[in-house]
């Protein structure tokens, strides 16, 4: 997304509604071009291939984030009202709620090119839990991986319920099987005030 090197900052983002302020990690991008495949994004990832991904606004990437060795999924979004820039921000602030970093699928890197043109870097899932029914073995541990599965979308629907939000999207498609091996739930952009 870059013609230019990225600058990298972390901002403390500050807003009422928050008991503190959220650290965003952000990279201002001098120029942008559209991502695609064989280009380097923020100085650190390589655009390896064009994914589909369910609720996806736009066109999503793999890429592989040289310095951590993972890969990361690449969506490039354009913000030109005020409640695509509240849905974003929203995000961290349910984010920030998984601070052990073991419910949800998260947002690593952010470059921004003004006027409203983003890069987000995010965790890319092994698989959901869609594919992994087709592939599942009926006679292998199943009550054991079910319990699993349960568990982890529970807890992450709890964590949000206990802070005042409703996840709108739980489907198959959005509980992952995450790198790590956890399940962890997706698409927080969904989510919900319990009080809206």
């Amino acid at each position: 997304c870059t013609g230019a090197a990225a600058v990298g900052l972390e901002a403390d983002l500050v807003l009422p509604e928050l008991s503190q302020p959220l650290r965003l990690p952000l990279q201002l991008v001098p120029t942008w071009t559209e991502p695609k495949v064989g280009m380097e994004v923020l100085g650190r990832y390589e655009v390896k291939r064009e994914i589909a991904r369910a609720g996806a606004q736009g066109v999503v990437f793999e890429v592989f984030d040289k310095e951590s060795r993972a890969r990361c999924g690449l969506q490039a979004c354009t913000f030109t009202r005020e409640a695509d820039v509240k849905q974003f921000v929203e995000r961290l602030q349910l984010e920030s709620l998984d601070s052990e970093n073991r419910l949800f699928l998260r947002l690593r890197d952010v470059g921004l090119a003004l006027p409203g043109r983003l890069a987000i870097i995010e965790d890319l899932p092994k698989s959901n839990l869609w594919d992994e029914c087709q592939r599942l073995d009926f006679g292998c541990n199943l009550a054991a991986k079910i319990a699993a599965i349960s568990n982890a979308v529970l807890s992450g629907l709890c964590r949000l319920h206990a802070n005042g939000w409703a996840h709108c999207g739980v489907s198959p498609f959005t509980v992952c099987l995450a790198q790590d091996g956890a399940w962890k739930l997706s698409s927080l952009e969904s989510a919900r005030r319990v009080s809206e």
